[in-house]
């Protein structure tokens, strides 16, 4: 890690230690949320025994659910300013 000093005055220094951001990006949890809910509906799909058409259902019901998402995660990446993206 790299220290940087910065200067307060002519006497006094403070050194300040750059770490990596710990801090979880909104996109890599929108991504990962994403493809948990496609999984889980794609297999709660193709599993039920009541649907005539499950292959159908399950691209439907992941699709359903994986493009208001990712919607959001685009509007939040171009407007980053807007309240309508973490929506």
């Amino acid at each position: 890690m790299a220290a940087l000093s910065h200067a307060i005055g002519e006497e006094h220094a403070i050194a300040v230690e750059a770490r990596p951001s710990r801090a979880i990006r909104p996109a890599a949890l929108v991504l990962a949320l994403c493809a948990l809910t496609v999984t889980t509906t794609t297999v709660l799909a193709l599993g039920s025994g009541h649907v005539e058409h499950r292959v159908a259902a399950a691209l439907v019901l992941s699709y359903d659910c994986a493009a208001p998402m990712l919607v959001g995660l685009v509007w939040l990446r171009r407007r980053p300013a807007s309240r309508f993206g973490p929506l």
